[in-house]
C-alpha cells in the first residue's frame, strides 16, 4: 500500500522552494521524488518533477522498489552563493543516484532532455545502507562523488547492526565498468573548505579512523 501522505513529495516541495529563485532563467530544473510504502517504509519508484515547467508531467526513472531505507537517494547539485545571506540560491540538480536490486543507477539531470538511466559503477552489494552526495561548486562530474555505505554480498550482518559495512566512493562520471573505491570502515566526509567569496570548493575534510585524526583530502 502506497501512503502518499508520507511520500517524497514533501522533499519535492522543499527542494522546489530552493530552486524557484532560478526557475525563470533555467529551461528545466528536475527534482526527484518517490512514493513510500506505508507497510515496509521502502521508497517505491522514482520520478522527476520539472519545477521550472510545472505544467509538464513527471518523468519516471523506475517503478521498482528502491534499495535502502526511505529517502536513500543522492542528488548532486550546483548552486549560486548569495553574497549577502551566504546561502545557496538557484539550486539546480545535476544528477540523481539510487539503488535497485543490488546495483546503483544514475540519471543525468544536467541536460534539457533526460538521458537514459545508466548503471553507476560495477559494484554489487547485499544491502544499501546510505547514499551521500559530495557535490562541488561549480559542479563538475569528474570532481563530484557519491559515498555509498553498504553491506557486501554474502554478509551475515545488516545495515542496522553497523557491523561489516563497507564505504564506497564513486566519481559522478563513473560508468557501468568503473569500480568503486573502497575506503576504510567508518571513513566519512565531515565537510569542505570553500572560498568565502563565492562558495567554490577548495578541499574536502574527511575522517580517517585508521589514522585516528582528521586530514584534508584534495581532489
Amino acid at each position: 500500500m502506497i501512503d502518499l501522505k508520507h511520500s517524497g513529495l514533501r522533499a519535492l516541495l522543499a527542494a522546489g522552494t530552493l530552486a524557484a529563485a532560478g526557475a525563470a532563467q533555467a529551461t528545466h530544473i528536475y527534482i526527484p521524488f518517490s512514493d513510500q510504502n506505508s507497510t515496509t517504509g521502502s521508497d517505491v519508484g522514482l520520478w522527476l518533477a520539472d519545477v521550472a515547467n510545472l505544467g509538464n508531467p513527471p518523468v519516471q526513472l523506475t517503478n521498482q522498489v528502491l534499495d535502502g531505507p526511505a529517502n536513500t537517494v543522492a542528488i548532486l547539485d550546483d548552486w549560486t552563493l548569495d553574497p549577502v545571506s551566504h546561502l545557496a540560491t538557484n539550486v539546480q540538480p545535476k544528477a540523481v543516484v539510487y539503488g535497485v536490486g543490488g546495483h546503483l543507477y544514475k540519471g543525468d539531470l544536467a541536460t534539457a532532455n533526460i538521458g537514459p538511466v545508466t548503471q553507476f559503477s560495477n559494484g554489487n552489494y547485499g544491502e544499501l545502507c546510505s547514499l551521500t552526495a559530495l557535490d562541488e561548486r561549480p559542479f563538475a562530474a569528474s570532481k563530484a562523488y557519491v559515498q555509498a555505505v553498504i553491506e557486501p554480498v554474502g554478509s551475515v550482518n545488516s545495515c542496522a547492526s553497523g557491523i561489516g559495512t563497507q564505504v564506497w566512493l564513486i566519481a559522478a562520471n563513473a560508468s557501468a565498468a568503473s569500480a568503486p573505491t573502497l575506503e576504510p570502515s567508518n571513513w566519512s566526509v565531515l565537510g569542505a573548505f570553500t572560498d568565502p567569496t563565492d562558495g567554490s570548493f577548495v578541499r574536502w575534510v574527511v575522517w580517517t579512523p585508521s589514522a585516528g585524526c582528521r586530514r584534508r583530502w584534495a581532489i
